[in-house]
């Protein structure tokens, strides 16, 4: 059965998901600018929203891979995690980084 998809159903694919490819490249040129590489480590401490799904897809694109960290933990299962992830950046948002400090 062939399902026809309406131009409504496009525009909204399109204006969700180009500016997600737009800050997720946007990211990507960011990890490269701060010396990572093709192969190396990042870590992903944040909630799950849309710019946990950006970070994840900037590595995707990059070559890199990531580590993505449970946002309920405590600071020392969070210390435990980056210390052996060999990670060389953390990615977090404004509330985790004020909930760990």
């Amino acid at each position: 059965m062939l399902i026809k998809q309406h131009s409504s159903w496009q525009k909204l694919v399109n204006q969700c998901h180009m500016p997600n490819l737009s800050r997720s490249n946007q990211l990507a040129h960011l990890l490269r600018k701060h010396g990572l590489k093709r192969l190396d480590h990042y870590a992903i401490f944040m909630e799950n929203n849309l710019r946990f799904i950006e970070a994840c897809s900037a590595g995707e694109r990059s070559g890199l891979y990531y580590t993505c960290i449970n946002s309920y933990l405590k600071a020392d299962e969070l210390a435990y995690i980056v210390n052996n992830s060999e990670a060389k950046i953390i990615i977090t948002s404004a509330a985790k980084e004020a909930g760990v400090q």
